[in-house]
């Protein structure tokens, strides 16, 4: 069986902020996860796997304080200009979909931007009509995707509640 200590090293960052106690628990369910997979046939490019590491990313940062957007994906979706043509427009839709976590009322907002979708007569070079309530509803989606907070992480012992809410044009849930 391959050694993993070489991949595995602690950051100094992560000793500050956590107990040694939890980086040795860590370091256990990592290993075993790894042996599992090493039982299961998978095998891993160690020059992309990364350990120990105080941020990472995934599409949007993680961190030991919680998840947040790029700020530079942010950005560009910004300095996007509004798509001309369906298959441009489900690109943006999907950059949009991808961040839904961190968009406040995102269905209810993207109500209006879905709806150009909706049609028999929808194909990938039909041109979408920008109409001032498509455009609102577009820059209002850029501009909650601008001012999002970090989601953090529940509390261990907190207590949990669910709640959800539906309209005719969207619903939604928080736990």
């Amino acid at each position: 069986m391959k050694s993993y200590n070489t991949w595995i090293s602690v950051s100094p960052i992560w000793t500050t902020s956590l107990s040694l106690n939890v980086l040795q628990k860590h370091d256990r369910h990592v290993r075993t996860l790894l042996t599992l997979l090493q039982t299961c046939g998978i095998v891993l490019n160690p020059s992309k796997c990364v350990f120990c590491v105080p941020e990472i990313f995934l599409g949007y940062n993680i961190s030991f304080l919680g998840s947040w957007p790029l700020p530079e994906q942010v950005a560009d979706l910004q300095a996007c200009p509004l798509p001309k043509t369906i298959v441009k427009f489900r690109s943006f839709l999907e950059i949009l979909n991808f961040y839904w976590r961190f968009l406040p009322h995102a269905a209810s907002i993207q109500a209006p931007l879905h709806d150009v979708l909706s049609g028999t007569k929808v194909t990938g070079s039909h041109r979408v009509t920008w109409t001032a309530r498509l455009i609102t509803a577009s820059d209002d989606c850029q501009a909650s995707l601008a001012r999002a907070a970090i989601l953090a992480y529940q509390h261990a012992t907190a207590p949990l509640a669910l709640v959800t809410d539906a309209s005719t044009t969207s619903m939604g849930a928080v736990l």
